[in-house]
């Protein structure tokens, strides 16, 4: 991947996420990398 497609994905990847938030709440963020952790969502949360 070339840095100008990388960096076209980062702002899509940036802009997709934000519209997510604005319509289903924020997105819980990992802070250790090296865990797994349980994410808890209400099925009436979910687009589908």
């Amino acid at each position: 991947m070339t840095p100008i497609h990388a960096k076209t994905l980062l702002k899509t990847l940036q802009d997709n996420i934000a519209k997510f938030e604005k319509n289903f709440g924020q997105i819980p963020e990992f802070r250790n990398q090296n865990s797994v952790g349980e994410l808890k969502i209400s099925k009436d949360s979910l687009p589908n």
